[in-house]
């Protein structure tokens, strides 16, 4: 019974378009491409359902599911931190959050960028959602509800490229193309340090350490910076690495 269970639900997450748009013709469209040293296979297949004879699958393939929705390209993704939800940001100006299990959409896409989307993090509560565009703001999303948190968070001139949330959730940091960090409180919105400039150029990657009290940051050329969250102040830079990272 456990390997029929099984043989069922991989047959769902890989074939689940397909069961969608022909709900009646499973026997044609799905059960075909089943592997074929499955039970679900042996069990239903018969002399009158059509066969693949090439390029067919003896067990189930690595692959779980294919997320289809967006209508341009994906840029960036990110786990629930339990695992059960994935965002995905799209140059569609969407963000769009998927169930693990299932692959169906949670929520009504989530809309309000004028410009695509190239970063997406979850707060460690699972929550909110951050994203990072094109059009230099920052968005926070409630994943319960399906809305923006706050009106978008400007401050940055340019596309914000990455955005990383603190451990406890009460601080968001944004990077961006105009060289600048901005950290913004969760709870009400606001800009708590100002720009932090980095040297190195546009800003592609951002980290809080684990205690939340530095910021460290990778630029467009081969450095790592990080600032002291208290003062403000850049307290550290790393070199060593002889590429852009």
């Amino acid at each position: 019974m456990t390997e029929f269970i099984y043989d069922a639900y991989r047959f769902v997450q890989l074939f689940a378009s397909s069961i969608e748009d022909h709900p009646l013709l499973i026997y044609q469209s799905a059960l075909p491409f089943t592997p074929v040293d499955t039970l679900l296979f042996k069990t239903f297949t018969a002399h009158s359902t059509p066969r693949v004879f090439d390029g067919y699958h003896k067990s189930w393939p690595p692959l779980l599911q294919v997320l289809k929705g967006h209508k341009l390209s994906v840029h960036d993704l990110a786990f629930s931190p339990d695992g059960t939800q994935i965002a995905s940001g799209s140059f569609d100006l969407t963000i769009r959050v998927w169930d693990v299990s299932s692959g169906a959409l949670l929520l009504a896409p989530l809309q309000g960028h004028t410009g695509p989307i190239y970063s997406v993090a979850y707060s460690a509560d699972g929550r909110q959602i951050a994203s990072g565009s094109e059009d230099s703001s920052v968005r926070l999303w409630d994943v319960i509800l399906g809305v923006p948190v706050f009106p978008a968070l400007t401050g940055h001139t340019d596309r914000v490229f990455t955005v990383a949330f603190s451990l406890d959730g009460s601080r968001l940091a944004s990077g961006s193309a105009d060289e600048t960090i901005r950290v913004w409180d969760t709870t009400t919105g606001s800009d708590v340090l100002g720009a932090l400039h980095c040297p190195g150029g546009f800003v592609g990657c951002v980290v809080f350490t684990p205690d939340g009290q530095r910021l460290l940051a990778r630029a467009s050329g081969n450095a790592i910076y990080g600032w002291d969250l208290s003062t403000g102040m850049m307290t550290l830079v790393l070199q060593g690495h002889n590429d852009d990272m």
